[in-house]
């Protein structure tokens, strides 16, 4: 008992501001209710944040690679080209 004593003496006992005084006060239970709730919102709002990071990585997944959007835009430009081609071709 007299270790305790001389703690609080150190520390300076419970004083205003420093978040209750150890497992005594009787706002514990509040205090500890309030921060279970907390916790909870703060995983849904994690569980939240993880879905919406598994639809955007779902989606880059189905993007097209630079390869395959320049191998487009050749067979495009070729394409085009191609028809150009025969227009002239037939004009003559």
């Amino acid at each position: 008992m007299s270790n305790i004593h001389q703690l609080r003496q150190y520390t300076g006992g419970s004083q205003k501001g420093d978040g209750g005084s150890g497992p005594e006060d009787p706002m514990l239970e509040q205090r500890v209710a309030r921060l279970e709730a907390d916790v909870s919102e703060i995983k849904t709002s994690v569980k939240s944040i993880e879905v919406t990071l598994a639809e955007i990585k779902g989606k880059l997944s189905q993007a097209p690679s630079w390869l395959q959007l320049i191998g487009v835009v050749i067979s495009t430009w070729m394409a085009g080209a191609g028809i150009v081609l025969a227009i002239i071709k037939y004009a003559k």
